[in-house]
């Protein structure tokens, strides 16, 4: 009833109707071991959701996020880098961000944004590269993932 997903509504002849997309993961998080990582993959593929996206938030992990989405028919990958990381941001890491975002199934800019709780990275650091990739997305066409903290 109201907002809950009728679970036989969901089901076609005794079989669980994937119905569910995941805008937000992070299977590509290197905290994860890799049986970790295989086990959180089953896990997904045996759920309700049919595709996630898998965000990027450094280089390494945009690279992992357009690698995962070229193995897993369900995964799509969004590039970029998180405010916290923007200390470490330079040209390069921009140009290397800018060429995943024009891989196959890669479909937003992002995690990208401001965190002046934390503040791991530089206030003027995280605007220009926040900037920056707005920028990028706006040119290629992407929507964004924004990550906001005490940023108002």
């Amino acid at each position: 009833r109201g907002n809950r997903i009728n679970r036989r509504a969901g089901r076609r002849s005794g079989k669980l109707m994937k119905i569910l997309f995941d805008s937000h993961t992070h299977i590509n998080n290197d905290g994860y071991s890799e049986e970790e990582r295989a086990q959180l993959i089953a896990a997904i593929e045996d759920s309700e959701v049919a595709y996630v996206m898998d965000v990027g938030f450094d280089l390494p992990s945009s690279e992992r996020a357009v690698s995962d989405a070229a193995l897993l028919p369900w995964c799509y990958a969004a590039v970029g880098v998180h405010p916290h990381d923007t200390k470490t941001m330079t040209e390069e890491i921009y140009e290397k961000i800018r060429r995943l975002a024009g891989q196959p199934k890669v479909q937003a800019i992002g995690e990208i944004g401001l965190d002046f709780y934390y503040n791991h990275s530089d206030a003027e650091d995280q605007r220009y590269w926040f900037r920056r990739q707005i920028r990028l997305a706006n040119e290629l066409h992407m929507p964004i993932v924004i990550h906001a903290r005490e940023a108002d």
